[in-house]
């Protein structure tokens, strides 16, 4: 479809899936006010061009839930695609810009209820390091509260997919205690960190995704600020408009002093 068309067509697909689980949300504190609500999402996917994943809005689903759902993967990468974003063994970016986006878009906990570590039916050796890193690179960026996918056994000679999981894999299942052990003892040190208003933002622009998916260059710039050691954040169009018709700096634009444009080349005339 033609990119202003498509644009207009994502919205409403983000609209009526985010009011999809504001009216389910609705139901449940109708029968009980106080229980808190959430829905997970694949929000880190966010950045690719498919249709059924551009249906998540992050700004919808943290105004509609008490938690910030989530559900990230953070997984070695198969060696065919370990350098298609630099000498990275693992897709940290995915799982880190999507915390980082959630935590702009609302500061509530994040509880990322379907972690994946291990791909499902994984046959390769997993080092319990590489569980213990990513454990405590997601609580850095915001992750309070995690189950990881799965905890099963699976005794079907690699039929289902609950084969190579974290149950099979001893010293996977040492670093994750340890890092849970860890991550408690020093929550006190992690949650200054977790609570920092972002310092340099990256634009997530819904009308220059649909003319080119900008992946890339979004996670080259990512990357970058990561390594110079920033707190970031991520900032959408609508916010912008809204700062540009109140005047108004509301997170995640509060303590902002950059805001990086990775291959943005369209966006709305209020929020340019």
């Amino acid at each position: 479809a033609p990119a202003p068309h498509l644009v207009d067509f994502i919205r409403f697909e983000r609209e009526m899936y985010a009011g999809f689980h504001r009216w389910m949300a609705g139901i449940i504190h109708e029968i009980a006010p106080e229980i808190p609500v959430h829905a997970k999402i694949m929000c880190e996917n966010e950045l690719w061009t498919t249709p059924t994943l551009y249906s998540v809005d992050v700004e919808d689903f943290a105004d509609l839930s008490d938690y910030n759902g989530n559900d990230a993967s953070f997984w070695p990468l198969a060696p065919q695609n370990c350098c298609k974003w630099g000498n990275s063994t693992t897709e940290w970016p995915l799982c880190e810009i999507a915390f980082d986006h959630q935590r702009s878009a609302a500061e509530k906990p994040i509880f990322n209820t379907e972690n994946h570590l291990i791909r499902d039916r994984e046959k390769g050796y997993i080092p319990g390091s590489f569980v213990y890193t990513a454990l405590w690179q997601q609580a850095v960026h915001g992750q309070s509260l995690t189950t990881l996918w799965a905890w099963e056994r699976a005794y079907d000679n690699g039929a289902s997919d609950f084969n190579g999981l974290i149950l099979e894999r001893p010293d996977c299942l040492n670093a994750w205690a340890h890092c849970a052990l860890d991550l408690n003892r020093l929550a006190d040190r992690l949650a200054p960190i977790q609570n920092q208003e972002p310092t340099v933002l990256l634009l997530y622009s819904l009308s220059s995704r649909a003319w080119n998916d900008g992946i890339d260059e979004s996670y080259g710039c990512y990357r970058a600020l990561t390594g110079l050691g920033q707190s970031i954040g991520v900032v959408v169009e609508k916010t912008l408009a809204e700062y540009a018709r109140t005047g108004k700096r509301v997170r995640p634009l509060k303590d902002a002093r950059a805001i990086v444009l990775p291959s943005v080349g369209h966006l709305p005339d209020e929020a340019r």
